[in-house]
This record gives C-alpha cells, sequence and structure tokens, in this order.
C-alpha cells in the first residue's frame, strides 16, 4: 500500500485507465478516417492542452518557453519524431487487429523502456523489473498469440 502513496504510481495507474478509454476512441477515429489523420487530432489536442496546462500552471511559462526550446531542441525533436511515429504506428495497428491486440502490444514499451532506463539513465534493479516485465509479455504473448 505505500506504493500508492507514491505520486509517480498514483498518476501511472489514472493514465493507465485514461488510455485505457482512449483506445476504443482510437479505433473508431482510425476506422472511420486514417491512422494519420487519428494521430494528427491526438497531437493537435495534445499540444493545445498541454500549451494551456503550463501556461495556467506554471507562472512565466511563456517566457521560458524559447530558453527551453533552444537549450533542448534536439532532445525535443528526437522525442516528437520517436513518439509520433510509434503513434501512428499504433494507429495504424488498430487498422488490421482488434483493440485489445493492439493495446496489448504496445504495452510491450515497458520492456523497452525498463531496458532504455537501465542503460541510459542509470536506474537500479534492472534485472528484477525486466523479470517482471517478462511475465507481462508473457500473458501479453497469450492474448494476442492463442486463439
Amino acid at each position: 500500500m505505500k506504493k500508492l502513496k507514491d505520486k509517480g504510481v498514483l498518476y501511472g495507474l489514472i493514465a493507465s485507465v485514461l488510455f485505457a478509454v482512449s483506445f476504443p476512441l482510437d479505433k473508431m477515429v482510425v476506422v472511420k478516417s486514417s491512422a494519420l489523420f487519428g494521430t494528427f487530432v491526438t497531437f493537435g489536442a495534445l499540444g493545445i492542452l498541454t500549451y494551456l496546462m503550463n501556461v495556467i500552471m506554471r507562472r512565466g511559462f511563456n517566457s521560458s518557453l524559447s530558453k527551453i526550446l533552444k537549450e533542448n531542441s534536439s532532445a525535443l525533436f528526437l522525442i516528437s519524431i520517436a513518439f509520433s511515429a510509434g503513434v501512428f504506428l499504433t494507429n495504424q495497428a488498430l487498422n488490421y487487429s482488434l483493440v485489445a491486440y493492439a493495446s496489448s502490444l504496445k504495452r510491450l514499451q515497458a520492456l523497452w523502456t525498463i531496458l532504455l532506463a537501465g542503460a541510459f539513465l542509470k536506474e537500479k534493479e534492472t534485472r528484477r523489473r525486466v523479470l517482471a516485465a517478462a511475465v507481462m509479455l508473457a500473458g501479453i504473448l497469450l492474448s494476442v498469440l492463442v486463439k
């Protein structure tokens, strides 16, 4: 129960529920239009909403924005490319599979995140986390491959 009091864990749990709600809606948008349009709508809304949230929640955000963009332009560009490609390919997967399958496969990001965080950020307990992700991976494979 102590972990549930951790803000990071709590926010992560709330986010996972919100993503679960959004996935069937993503499928509806993609099927009625296209994966590219779904990605455009997602990023358009995301950009506007996060900008407004920053303006409201962080005093002086607008004045510091250009400095943040200049100091982190390469990283922000790479993140944007990787994230955009990931969202587009996830939306594309919705064209060809059930929502449950596409959503399950998207969750494989946990394994890659654990490995990359251990390598680049030197996060601890990587082996234990990889083992936990492997258990999750086994469940994903069972749900996707066994019919």
